[in-house]
Parts: C-alpha cells; sequence; structure tokens
C-alpha cells in the first residue's frame, strides 16, 4: 500500500506535466484512489472473513479495466483517461511483483496467476524470480509461503521490501512537496 498510494502520487504529477497543467491536491487524491482502487476487493475480504488466503478477485483482472478505461477516456477526456489508466496498470505489476499472490493476467479466459520476484516465505527467508500456477496448485502454495505475520516481517522490519515501497512513498511525498512548496 505505501508503494500504491506513493505511485499515484508520482503518476499524477507525471500526467498533470504530459498535458501540460498545474496538478490540484483533489487531481492527486483522484490519482492516489486509481492507484489502490483494485484493492477495493480487500473491505468485502475483511466483511467475510472468509478462509481464503487471497483477496485478489476481478478487480485484479487487467482486462476487468478496459471498459472503465474507454469510458473515462471519451467522458471525461485524455487527462482522466490517462490517469487512470497508468494508475491501475501500475497497481497491478505492483502486485505481480514481490509481496502478494499474483495477477491472473488473463483473466477471465484462464485463472493461471503470475509473479516475479517474490519471497518464499518467512520460514525459507529464500527468493523466486518467477511462479505460475493455476487455481487449484494455490492451496498448496500457500502451506509452502504464506507467512502470516507479513506486515510485521515486510513493513516493520527493515527489508528490501519495505525500502522500495517506503521509499516510493517517500519520494511521492517529497515531490508533492517540492511541487507545491
Amino acid at each position: 500500500m505505501p508503494l500504491d498510494i506513493g505511485a499515484g502520487i508520482l503518476v499524477s504529477l507525471f500526467v498533470s506535466n504530459l498535458y501540460g497543467f498545474d496538478a490540484t491536491p483533489i487531481f492527486i487524491l483522484l490519482g492516489v484512489a486509481f492507484a489502490l482502487l483494485p484493492d477495493i476487493d480487500m473491505l468485502w475480504y475483511l466483511l467475510r472473513k472468509p478462509a481464503r488466503h487471497d483477496h485478489r478477485v476481478f478487480t485484479h483482472y487487467p482486462l476487468f479495466y478496459l471498459p472503465a478505461c474507454f469510458l473515462i477516456y471519451i467522458f471525461l477526456g485524455p487527462i482522466y483517461g490517462t490517469l487512470f489508466t497508468l494508475c491501475v496498470v501500475m497497481h497491478l505489476v505492483h502486485d505481480t511483483i514481490g509481496l502478494g499472490w499474483g495477477i491472473a493476467w488473463l483473466a477471465p479466459f484462464s485463472q493461471r496467476k503470475f509473479r516475479f520476484l517474490s519471497p518464499t516465505g518467512s520460514s525459507t527467508g529464500g527468493w523466486e524470480f518467477f511462479r505460475t500456477w493455476i487455481p487449484k496448485e494455490e492451496f498448496e502454495l500457500v502451506e509452502r509461503q504464506q507467512d502470516h505475520a507479513w506486515v510485521k516481517h515486510y513493513y516493520l522490519r527493515p527489508n528490501i521490501i519495505g525500502f522500495v515501497e517506503y521509499g516510493v512513498l517517500i519520494t511521492g511525498l517529497t515531490a508533492l512537496y517540492v511541487y507545491f512548496y
């Protein structure tokens, strides 16, 4: 989440510069909201308290956003269409790399998930470059690699994932400060 917030800020500033207008606080907040949008399914996940470990359902399917990208571009214009598209794609790429359980990039046509450069769990301390799996293989993968204390291990202790995530957030906040002051 820190990476998504920082990237939403940076993408908002990039889009305002790309189209040659001054970004407003509302425009930047909209970019952050767009960058967090795929995780809206987390609200349902938290309310249901399911046995499943993964909240990444249709809101993490890239093809789900194609109509929205098109409609925002047509009705709100290229500035908002670009902002929406870049922020959502950035979030989906982020969820494919590092922490988490990958993205089903070809859904709904295929439920195969993909992830890159991810830790193999706190018990192993290892990393893997690439993994792909189908839903019926996920339970075994989760049993082997799930880290129930991932927030503590990756956000509250020094490590490469925390450095990258907080680094992007700090960079975004710094760029925001420089931009407005």
